[in-house]
């Protein structure tokens, strides 16, 4: 019995040791590779990390509050290009079906008939009602992957081949908890255009992905405005 704790406890012990090791070896790869591509990188005492650059005409920041916390917040955000106010969102298949349903669509509804008011900024209830989904013949954005928008000029110029492609393959990585489409949603607002991902990454390779992912957001609604 004794001895089967104490084998407990070493196993736990090397396993913590493993993730400190890997934590590290990673957070080396991502200095690294921020400065082979001419970003900056700035690292938290709380394991968290910013990186900032400027990918194709996008100036941009990607930071995550805790990188060994698997339910951290991420955030790729560049200021430009903004909106007045929230025009359009990337969002996976499945959420688009959960938040548009008849259910989801009653009990809001319901809430604000009885005079309930929400965190959100009316204008998020407006996009709610009034965003169109954006028709593709890319198979990633009929089911996988959905784009909503209020000009559907932009919302097809957002949905196109270099997007679906980014979407739809992604590189092997060590954040192996990570889903993307069950942690990843992109908007475009007043606030600019970011990507939100409710898990926290530490292989550089899933964090340059996403900003390939952001960078393409920003580029194409710049060419909607233009066309």
């Amino acid at each position: 019995m004794a001895a089967g704790v104490v084998a407990m406890v070493v196993l736990a012990i090397r396993a913590a040791w493993l993730s400190r090791r890997q934590d590290r070896r990673l957070a080396e790869e991502r200095q690294r590779k921020a400065a082979s591509r001419g970003w900056s990188y700035s690292a938290s005492d709380a394991g968290g990390y910013v990186i900032a650059g400027h990918s194709g005409g996008t100036t941009w920041e990607f930071s995550c509050q805790r990188s060994g916390d698997e339910d951290g917040e991420v955030r790729w955000q560049s200021a430009q290009p903004r909106a007045q106010r929230l025009q359009l969102a990337l969002m996976s298949g499945v959420a688009e079906r959960i938040a548009y349903s008849r259910p989801a669509r009653w009990i809001i509804d319901s809430a604000l008939g009885l005079g309930f008011k929400s965190s959100q900024p009316a204008a998020h209830y407006d996009f709610y009602v009034t965003s169109q989904r954006v028709e593709s013949s890319l198979s990633v954005f009929q089911d996988q992957w959905s784009v909503r928008a209020l000009d559907l000029h932009v919302g097809r110029a957002v949905a196109n081949h270099r997007l679906a492609l980014l979407l739809a393959e992604w590189p092997e990585t060590a954040d192996k908890a990570f889903q993307p489409q069950a942690h990843l949603n992109a908007a475009w607002d007043e606030n600019g255009v970011r990507v939100n991902c409710a898990s926290a990454l530490r292989d550089p390779r899933t964090i340059e992905h996403i900003v390939l992912i952001g960078a393409e957001l920003a580029q194409a609604i710049r060419r909607a405005a233009t066309t």
